[in-house]
């Protein structure tokens, strides 16, 4: 709807004089012309873009005023709340893909609305009201980067598309976490993985307080971190993760381990003589 209003304290607007334009156009003969307003509805969409208005009025003593405007039309229709989230790493290998549909002007023309999947159109396989697209893969989808674009026009003609991704990445299983060659202040942490990916171990002397981290950024399926200066008999609080090549990462319970003693070399004399040995004695 262009309107104006229109005003004179005096003499009154003269409803014969007054006239408007929409892009330079006279559109007065399809408007409604009273002593206070002018307004007008297109008989047709109007185009997306830039737009001007004018208005010229005259009160009854032939006074005349004139008002130009400009305006834009933005009326593509709504394309939001894209699932699975663009940018997102997800484990489920058939996951609900939708988008939301909205015109709030004309209306979405179900007929035009398109959803694809790396490339190919599984529109008719999915389901399409006036406000919503969505598709539930058949079959499992590969442990990759996958493209999406949906594509819809409102009853006017007018259109929009949006495209975004998501990547499938089922997280590495971890298994058989072990600690072994403790000593006063060293320790093996090593686990299993069903798939390559790296090594992580997260450590500290409290549970859940992992201040220390040992890794390794190979990729393999059979994980080693060879810890070393630790505090002897202190116990350490742990947590291993392995993260694969795609992003996706497991992390395991916490697990505890206690160091041993220290031992030093202590020299010790013994007999009647001069003559010593040396032993080992833990202090």
């Amino acid at each position: 709807l262009i309107k104006a209003d229109l005003s004179d304290a005096g003499s009154g607007v003269n409803t014969t004089s007054v006239t408007i334009s929409v892009d330079g156009l006279n559109v007065t003969a399809n408007a409604t012309v009273t002593g206070s307003q002018v307004s007008y509805t297109p008989l047709a969409a109007l185009a997306n873009g830039l737009h001007s208005a004018a208005v010229s009025a005259a009160d009854n003593l032939g006074n005349g005023a004139s008002a130009s405007w400009s305006f834009t039309v933005d009326s593509s229709p709504a394309i939001s709340n894209l699932q699975p989230p663009p940018g997102s790493i997800i484990s489920d290998t058939t996951p609900l893909i939708s988008a939301d549909l909205a015109d709030i002007d004309w209306g979405i023309k179900i007929s035009s609305v398109t959803l694809s999947i790396d490339g190919n159109d599984v529109t008719a396989s999915g389901n399409v009201t006036s406000s919503r697209v969505w598709y539930l893969p058949a079959t499992p989808l590969a442990e990759t980067l996958h493209s999406v674009s949906v594509h819809a026009e409102d009853n006017a003609g007018n259109s929009a598309s949006v495209d975004w991704s998501f990547t499938i990445a089922i997280p590495p299983l971890i298994s058989n976490v072990q600690t072994t060659n403790m000593s006063g202040t060293t320790a093996i942490i090593s686990w299993s993985t069903d798939k390559a990916s790296d090594s992580l171990v997260m450590f500290g002397t409290s549970p859940g307080n992992y201040i220390y981290q040992k890794s390794n950024n190979q990729m393999v399926l059979s994980h080693i971190i060879n810890l070393a200066g630790l505090k002897p008999n202190a116990t350490y609080y742990y947590k291993v993760r392995s993260t694969d090549s795609i992003g996706a990462f497991s992390e395991s319970n916490e697990y505890s381990f206690t160091t041993g003693a220290p031992w030093e070399w202590q020299r010790t004399f013994g007999g009647t003589n001069s003559d010593g040995g040396y032993s080992v004695q833990p202090t």
